[in-house]
């Protein structure tokens, strides 16, 4: 049944099969779950610009939670489709879960972005990684927008998730190539101080000129401090 708060029955919610079937405590009480995120969302929608705020919020390619803080806890009530391709998780999976979900509550960086929006009520942004149902790591950009009522009392957190996996990649990339390059520069110009050192010892030695046994001795030195470099 969906309940109104005052016990008024509106509707059912309803699993339909071409054959009869019997559903374990489980799925009982997955049904249950989606029953009260329908009442919630239904609450939700019953002014109208929330409706069209809650239209745009189906069609946004970002993924996108909304958590409510009526039970005393901030927990997802609703989560649009581009979030569950996100993360792979399906609806009634993502119901009830904390507020920051899918990051993981160790990430303490994430819970003091949760924590800032509800007691500041300020937006607030954390980029973080996370893994997706089937384990795949992604990284998203979370925005967390908190709505307050008149009073200033957070009621509503909602989580914008984008997937910035790719940005990171190539971020990572170019920071791969910057130190290979930096390395290779640093190989030339060890190598070059070593081949300037040689051609003037290789002149000295070709020209039968009497070679300074402290010219030797560093010589040596140099080789030995270039093949400990380039090791």
């Amino acid at each position: 049944p969906l309940l109104t708060d005052t016990g008024l029955a509106l509707g059912t919610l309803c699993v339909i099969d071409s054959i009869p079937r019997s559903l374990n405590v489980q799925q009982k009480a997955a049904l249950g779950v989606l029953a009260t995120s329908v009442m919630r969302v239904l609450k939700l929608r019953q002014d109208v610009k929330v409706a069209v705020f809650a239209r745009a919020v189906d069609m946004a390619s970002d993924g996108i939670t909304i958590a409510s803080a009526a039970a005393g806890e901030l927990t997802i009530m609703y989560a649009n489709e581009s979030f569950l391709q996100l993360t792979g998780y399906a609806y009634v999976e993502v119901m009830n879960r904390p507020a920051l979900f899918p990051l993981e509550s160790t990430c303490q960086e994430a819970v003091h972005a949760v924590l800032y929006a509800e007691t500041k009520g300020k937006t607030t942004t954390v980029e973080s990684q996370f893994r997706r149902k089937d384990g795949a790591p992604r990284w998203a950009r979370v925005t967390f927008v908190p709505y307050v009522d008149a009073k200033g009392r957070l009621v509503y957190l909602v989580a914008v998730h984008r997937d910035i996996t790719d940005v990171r990649e190539a971020e990572t990339q170019s920071q791969q190539l910057y130190a290979m390059k930096t390395t290779m520069a640093t190989i030339a110009h060890v190598v070059n101080n070593f081949l300037n050192s040689a051609a003037l010892y290789s002149s000295m030695v070709d020209a039968k000129a009497q070679v300074d046994p402290v010219m030797q001795r560093a010589f040596a030195s140099e080789l030995e401090d270039t093949r400990s470099k380039l090791t």
